[in-house]
């Protein structure tokens, strides 16, 4: 009776928790970004326009194929993106609960599951996690899949043929590589790891197998982006490494001097930190759980144990990732957070049940979980809208797409907001395909360079509509105004008619 009571209990929290953070993607309006990832899974899925070589693509391509794939599917486009996001973020907090809650040598059932879903309701509710979790872009993906590689590779050394769980590992760390650059760090200590503390040392030059098989693994799973590098080698390396140069010289130009350098965006992620009531509770949990280490060293002498060492030395490395874009934003604090998650959940696994630490961390993760709801409730709310389907943000964005698409005729839009346009089933100009993005920064790019990568500013607009002349051109949705004159100034100098959509956007046609 009891243990179908906890499994009740269990099954309650996920579906609540499913709902919590269905409800906050329903509601999100659309963040500008999310153009790029859905744009480039559209064009494969409807056209096979591959990432690099057939259209602009500023990050590596795993979420394209993923997007790619779902949008077989459905037309929703957005609504299809978003649920994969919110499929991952609600995944990644059940595999964090099952660590949390997983039995060691110490048995204490009550504390643990206690323990257990105040850790899942801190971090889903976490200002950080609520932030970038459940849109259409590459953070819950990758979070997900690394949090996968982390339990692949404990497990690893509790089996009896470590090589498999090492090689699904490395798979994994590829994948997350493949979805987002930032995370190809992880292999850094996941490989260290091997090399320092092996999972079998009994054979002579086991540790060395075993780091073959990671790095296979690796190599695998990261196989697409080595695949469109190959067919594109001159548009990746633009796409992943190029754009963030032109980038940081855009947001120069236009006197943008938020965490634009490494102290500032130090500085950034320590108010980001210090200032949110979520994070300073975690973070209180996380020296706990550290402590915790040392203290059960009083009880027993353990044998080493890889869960707590890998994730600690996890963390550091997300964040080096977190401080390489320029400039930071909210959402990157996100990749560090599940790992962080997993030392806390690990700390009270080495402690007796009766110890004064156990009994600590228990409470204090309890109360973390208070206070985050506290601060975070509003974000609930969201909940007791999700029968009104029709007002849900991807839904509403899908009915303003098939508006556009209406009045269009279907035909080719010229716009940078290409997301729209998509979810009515009418076309867009592929040389628009990542948005404002590739757009703002062609100006700083010489003229041959625009060529040779067929990226489209300003000054080679009316080349491009002479060649390819538009019949509509949709405006208003991009956040800043400023850089949609140029198609405004086109559209006026060729008569088009002007049509308000429903609720936001205008579309001009000829």
């Amino acid at each position: 009776m009891l243990k179908a009571f906890r499994i009740v209990l269990i099954a309650g929290v996920f579906i609540a928790v499913l709902c919590v953070l269905a409800g906050r993607s329903a509601w999100r309006p659309l963040d500008h970004d999310e153009n790029l990832f859905v744009t480039s899974g559209c064009l494969l899925a409807r056209e096979g326009m591959l990432p690099y070589k057939d259209i602009h693509y500023f990050h590596t391509p795993m979420l394209s194929l993923v997007y790619a794939a779902i949008f077989t599917f459905t037309d929703y486009l957005l609504l299809g993106a978003r649920s994969f996001s919110v499929l991952c973020s609600w995944s990644l907090l059940l595999l964090i609960f099952l660590r949390a809650y997983s039995k060691h040598e110490n048995q204490a059932e009550k504390r643990d599951l206690m323990f257990a879903v105040s850790l899942v309701g801190l971090l889903c509710f976490n200002s950080s996690f609520t932030y970038a979790s459940g849109l259409a872009w590459n953070h819950d993906a990758p979070s997900l899949t690394s949090v996968a590689a982390y339990i692949f590779f404990i497990r690893s050394y509790y089996s009896e043929k470590p090589g498999r769980g090492i090689f699904w590992s490395g798979i994994l760390i590829g994948v997350s590589f493949g979805l987002r650059s930032s995370f190809a760090l992880l292999a850094i200590p996941f490989a260290s790891l091997i090399l320092w503390r092996p999972p079998s040392i009994e054979v002579p030059g086991s540790r060395f197998a075993l780091l073959r098989s990671f790095v296979l693994g690796t190599f695998l799973g990261a196989s697409p982006v080595f695949i469109t590098f190959v067919l594109a080698p001159r548009e990746f390396v633009f796409g992943n490494l190029e754009y963030i140069k032109l980038n940081t010289l855009y947001r120069n130009a236009t006197h943008f001097d938020r965490t634009m350098t490494l102290p500032s965006k130090v500085i950034y992620f320590a108010k980001a930190m210090l200032t949110s009531p979520s994070n300073v509770a975690t973070l209180i949990l996380l020296a706990l759980a550290i402590s915790s280490q040392r203290a059960a060293q009083t009880f027993s002498r353990l044998s080493f144990r890889p869960e707590m060492p890998l994730a600690i030395a996890s963390i550091p490395f997300l964040y080096l990732g977190a401080l390489g874009p320029t400039p930071t934003w909210d959402q990157y604090l996100y990749a560090p957070l599940p790992f962080v998650f997993l030392t806390i959940a690990q700390g009270i696994k080495v402690l007796p049940p009766g110890a004064f630490m156990a009994r600590v961390q228990t409470a204090a993760a309890g109360g973390a979980f208070a206070i985050a709801l506290w601060f975070g409730f509003d974000t609930c709310r969201s909940v007791t809208l999700l029968p009104r389907f029709r007002d849900w943000s991807p839904v509403v964005i899908h009915k303003i797409g098939e508006e556009c698409a209406q009045y269009s005729g279907w035909s080719k839009v010229l716009t940078l907001a290409p997301l729209y346009p998509l979810e009515g089933g009418a076309r867009i100009y592929e040389e628009f395909a990542t948005g404002p993005f590739a757009w703002r920064t062609a100006e700083f790019l010489h003229e041959d360079t625009r060529r040779e990568l067929r990226v489209i500013g300003p000054d080679d607009l009316t080349g491009l509509l002479q060649r390819d002349p538009p019949m509509s051109i949709l405006t208003g949705l991009e956040v800043n105004e400023d850089l949609e004159k140029p198609l405004l100034d086109f559209a006026n100098s060729q008569h088009f008619q002007r049509i308000p959509l429903t609720p936001r956007g205008v579309l001009y046609v000829r």
